[in-house]
Parts: structure tokens; C-alpha cells; sequence
């Protein structure tokens, strides 16, 4: 998943500031330790297994979406889906 990263050695090296994506979205947070946490615990450990598929209909539901990283995660994988993420904290809409 980093080789889908703009910013690849910054993230590595923690020096980053947003997490920019070669598809142009870009991931700002307001925790970066949280925010590294997430992003490997999702995106690299990839703990949220998916069925992986373009052809399958599809709806998931993310609740607690925080900066979307798991949202994200699952439309790379799912790219047919219907998404609907769902954050309730304002703090995370930077």
C-alpha cells in the first residue's frame, strides 16, 4: 500500500504532515501517531480482510470513520461498491 503514496519517504521516516495518495486524495490528520497507527494497522496489516472483487455488488457500511483510511481501503478493494462512512466527531473534518 505505500507504493500508492505521493509522499512514500516522508511517511516512512514520519515526517509527514498529510498522507498524499498517487490518485490525488489527500489524508490530513490532527494526531499524527493515531493517524500511523491507523494507516498501517488498515492499509499495510490490512486487518480489516475484504472480499476482494470488482464483479460483486457490494455495500459497506463504515461506522467511526475517523479520516477514512478503512473508506479508502475499501474502495481500492471494492471499487463497485456503495460506500457510506459515518464520523460523528467534528475534530476529524479538518
Amino acid at each position: 500500500m505505500l507504493k500508492l503514496l505521493n509522499n512514500y519517504d516522508q511517511c516512512i521516516n514520519s515526517t509527514h504532515e498529510t498522507y498524499r495518495f498517487r490518485n490525488g486524495y489527500e489524508f490530513s490528520f490532527v494526531e499524527k501517531s493515531s493517524a500511523e497507527h491507523i494507516f498501517n494497522e488498515i492499509l499495510i496489516g490490512e486487518c480489516y480482510p475484504l472480499h476482494k472483487g470488482k464483479d460483486e455488488k457490494k455495500v459497506i457500511i463504515d461506522i467511526g470513520a475517523n479520516i477514512g483510511f478503512f473508506t479508502y481501503y475499501a474502495l481500492i478493494n471494492c471499487p463497485n461498491a456503495r460506500i457510506i462512512s459515518v464520523e460523528a466527531d467534528p475534530s476529524n473534518f479538518i
